[in-house]
Order: C-alpha cells, then structure tokens, then sequence
C-alpha cells in the first residue's frame, strides 16, 4: 500500500470496498476529515473515543472525505463507499502518549510502595 495503510492480519486493507456504516434513526456522524490517507483516517478515529467505524467516501467525489460513526451502526453493503471498523486497524496501533500515562503510573505506584515500606 502506497499511502502506509493499517493492514489487517490477512494483508489486506481495513477499508471494506462496497460497504458503508450507517448511524441508527438518522443520527449525525461524530466527525469528518478530508481524505488525505487511510492512515491519516484511522489515526483520527483512535483519537475520537466514541468512534467505532469510518466511512471513505467514493473517489468519484471532488473532495473525498472520511466520516466517523459512533456505537449502534448498521452495515450497509452494496455502495460506492469503503467502511473499516476500528477493531481492525486499533490493534497495534501507536497513540501519543499512551505508553507514558502507563510509564507514569506504574512509576507513581512503586515509588508509593518504596516509601510505605520505607517509613515502616
């Protein structure tokens, strides 16, 4: 993949050709992108919490764009679009700072530990 793309374990791109994930009851996408690269879309949805799948919207638009879909979709297959659902491109992911709360916390619960041991 030219664009760095998240892969799923078979080598292939998260985005489903032919399928779009669509809100219940008509209600709003949580956010949107331009389309830049699939990465750049899945990078935005892993900093969305509430977002569990993206739409790509088809490449014979003038601005294509990567729409955001909270919990309670519904699949829709048979469209021009491209749809991923976070699990597959959320597993290995790198999000900023997310290993250093980790770091932190665990440091900040030893050094608690050392200095009750210590004070004894």
């Amino acid at each position: 993949m030219t664009d760095g793309a998240k892969v799923d374990a078979s080598g292939d791109s998260c985005f489903e050709a032919g399928v779009r994930h669509r809100p219940p009851g008509g209600t709003t996408f949580i956010a949107q992108i331009s389309y830049t690269t699939d990465q750049a879309c899945f990078e935005r949805c892993l900093s969305l919490e509430e977002c569990v799948a993206i739409n790509r919207s088809p490449s014979n638009w003038a601005t294509r764009q990567c729409f955001f879909i909270k919990a309670g979709y519904l699949k829709e297959l048979g469209t021009a679009w491209a749809g991923a659902r976070r699990e597959c491109f959320e597993e290995d992911q790198e999000i900023p700072g997310k290993h250093i709360a980790l770091v932190c916390c665990v440091v900040m619960l030893f050094s608690w530990d050392v200095k009750s041991i210590t004070n004894d």
